[in-house]
C-alpha cells in the first residue's frame, strides 16, 4: 500500500535515492492520489494545498463555531471549494453551501460580497435568479486565514440540463423554461449597472428541491454517498515533514446525474460574481474562457455589458444542444489568430460579415443537421442577434425576452 500522509514508511533497501521537497511551499509536490490522470478533472489542484492556499477540509468537519458540519461536496474553483454543510444551530435539518476561498483573499478583492448592494438596491425578485451570499465568517486552517461566505444550495450547472431532462416528455419545454430564466438573470444584473464578465454555463446553476427537513440520510440517499480518493505522499531517504496543509483525500463533488430530474429545478440561479464590476464604473477584466468570450474582449482586452450578451449566446446554445457552439484551440493562452478564425465560422471574417439569417442558418446546422423546424430556426435567430461582432448591435437582455421564441408551446 502507499503510504498515506503523515505516514513513514522505511526505504526500499536499493531503490534510487530521490530527494523531495523539503519547504512548505514545495511539500505538495510529494502528494498524489491513484487515479490522477484519469479523475483530475473531478478534483483542486494539489498545488493549491499549501500556505496561503486553499482551506484542508475532511467530511465532518465543522466550521465557524461548530454550527456548520461538511457532508458532502459541491464542487472547486481556482480560488475555493464549495461544501454542503448542516446548520447545527437550527432544530429542524438545514442545510448550506459554503464556499472557502484561499487563504489570504481579503473581503476587499471580494467582488461577491460587493452584490449585497445589488441585494439591498433591488426591488426585483432578484434572490430567485442571482446566488447572493447569506452571510460570511472567517475559518482558520495550517494554510492561513480563510474568508468563507454562505449560500443557498443548488443544483448542477446549466449545460447539463439537455442531458438530465432528455428523457422527459416536455424536455423541449423545461429547456425553454431554463433559457428564459438565464436571460431574465443577466437581464436583472444589466439593468442594475452590473457587468457579470464570466457569464458561463459553470457560473449558473439549476435550481434544487429544498433539502431543508429531511434527515442526512435521506439528503445523501437523494445525491449519493461521498466517495472519496486518499492522498498519499512519496517518501525518501530523508526524515519527511508533517504536511498539515492538505487534507486526508479528495471528495468527488456531487455528480447530479445520479439525481431524479424530479429533485431538480427547470430554472437558472447565476452564481460567482468574482469578476463581476459595475459597467459605468470599470472594464471588465478578461478573465472568461475564450469559448464564451466576446471579441473585444480577446482582440481588446476588456469589455462591457455587451460582454455578457455574446457569452449569453454561448451559453443558451449549450443549454440546448449540450455541447459548446465555439471550440477554440487553447493550449498556452489564446491566440487571436486561431480565434478569429473559429468564430468566423459561424459569424463570417469581421468586415465582411453574414447577414443574420446566414449566421442563423449555420447554429442551426451545427445543433440540429439537416432537422430544422420554424421553432428551432426562431431559436437560431434569437442567438444571431446576440452573435455580432460589434458590440452595440448586439440584442440586449431585457428584449429578448418578448423574443418570438418564447411565445411558442412546443
Amino acid at each position: 500500500m502507499p503510504p498515506q500522509v503523515g505516514e513513514r514508511p522505511k526505504p526500499v533497501a536499493g531503490s534510487p535515492i530521490r530527494r523531495y521537497p523539503q519547504h512548505p511551499s514545495r511539500l505538495w509536490k510529494r502528494l498524489y492520489y491513484d487515479g490522477w490522470q484519469d479523475d483530475h478533472f473531478l478534483f483542486e489542484k494539489l498545488v493549491y494545498y499549501q500556505p496561503n492556499g486553499l482551506h484542508p477540509i475532511d467530511l465532518g468537519d465543522e466550521l465557524h463555531d461548530h454550527r456548520f458540519r461538511v457532508i458532502h461536496k459541491l464542487g472547486y474553483g481556482g480560488s475555493s471549494t464549495v461544501w454542503l454543510c448542516r446548520d447545527q444551530s437550527k432544530d429542524r435539518p438545514v442545510y448550506v453551501a459554503v464556499k472557502i476561498f484561499h487563504a489570504g483573499f481579503a473581503e476587499t478583492e471580494c467582488r461577491e460580497l460587493l452584490m449585497f448592494k445589488v441585494k439591498d438596491e433591488g426591488t426585483d425578485d432578484q434572490e430567485h435568479y442571482l446566488c447572493l451570499p447569506k452571510e460570511r465568517f472567517i475559518s482558520e486552517s495550517p494554510n492561513g486565514t480563510h474568508l468563507c461566505l454562505v449560500f443557498p444550495v443548488l443544483g448542477p450547472t446549466v449545460d447539463q440540463a439537455a442531458s438530465i431532462f432528455e428523457e422527459e416528455q416536455n424536455s423541449s419545454s423545461i429547456l425553454r423554461t431554463i433559457s428564459r430564466s438565464i436571460i431574465e438573470a443577466l437581464a436583472i444584473l444589466h439593468r442594475r449597472g452590473i457587468c457579470h464578465a464570466d457569464f458561463r454555463p459553470a457560473n449558473i446553476l439549476l435550481g434544487l428541491q429544498s433539502l431543508d427537513g429531511l434527515p442526512e440520510e435521506q439528503v445523501l440517499a437523494q445525491l449519493g454517498e461521498p466517495e472519496e480518493e486518499i492522498i498519499h505522499i512519496r517518501e525518501d531517504s530523508l526524515p519527511t515533514p508533517d504536511i498539515p496543509y492538505a487534507p486526508k483525500y479528495l471528495v468527488y463533488p456531487v455528480d447530479f446525474h445520479d439525481t431524479s430530474p424530479s429533485f431538480i429545478l427547470p430554472r437558472a440561479v447565476v452564481i460567482d460574481f468574482g469578476q463581476a464590476v459595475e459597467a459605468a464604473a470599470e472594464k471588465a477584466p478578461p478573465g472568461i474562457p475564450a469559448n464564451y468570450a466576446a471579441p473585444e474582449v480577446i482582440l481588446q482586452g476588456s469589455g462591457g455589458q455587451e460582454m455578457d450578451l455574446w457569452s449569453l449566446a454561448c451559453t443558451l446554445y449549450e443549454v440546448r444542444v449540450g455541447q459548446q457552439l465555439f471550440d477554440v484551440p487553447q493550449l498556452i493562452g489564446v491566440d487571436e489568430r486561431d480565434y478569429e478564425e473559429e468564430i468566423s465560422t459561424v459569424l463570417g471574417k469581421p468586415g465582411h460579415g453574414r447577414s443574420d439569417r446566414e449566421v442563423a442558418r449555420e447554429i442551426g446546422k451545427r445543433a440540429f443537421g439537416d432537422d430544422m423546424t420554424l421553432e428551432k430556426e426562431q431559436w437560431a435567430e434569437m442567438l444571431a442577434g446576440l452573435l455580432r461582432y460589434e458590440p452595440d448591435e448586439r440584442l440586449k437582455a431585457q428584449d429578448l425576452l418578448n423574443n418570438a421564441w418564447f411565445g411558442r408551446d412546443s
